[in-house]
């Protein structure tokens, strides 16, 4: 509402859960970025499996899916398992890495020069 009523950036953080399910919603407005962590997965009892957020993001469509730890709470020096752990559970490889780099460097607006 925000982004569509006063045309504010909108960086959708902490991503988890079952927010995946209003991808279609964040798709339609691809200036949107979704950032997925601390928790990047958990066990979806409808599909009865593990579901990885950003892969589930990125199947609505959304294009700008970014990872992170929420450090300290989880130590930044586990970014690398939590895109290894998106990779596992179906987000392509290419898609994590800009998913650590150039997607966060985007939600700061630092792109140009970081990412």
């Amino acid at each position: 509402m925000l982004h569509d009523r006063f045309k504010f950036s909108v960086v959708l953080d902490h991503s988890e859960f079952d927010g995946y399910r209003n991808g279609r919603l964040v798709a339609e407005r691809p200036e949107v970025i979704t950032i997925c962590g601390p928790r990047t997965y958990h066990f979806d009892r409808t599909e009865a499996r593990l579901i990885g957020f950003a892969a589930k993001y990125m199947e609505n469509g959304v294009r700008e899916v970014g990872i992170n730890t929420d450090a300290p709470v989880v130590p930044q020096e586990d970014l690398p398992l939590q895109a290894a752990l998106q990779c596992r559970l179906g987000l392509d490889p290419y898609q994590a890495l800009r998913g650590v780099t150039i997607v966060p460097a985007k939600a700061l607006k630092i792109d140009d020069v970081l990412g």
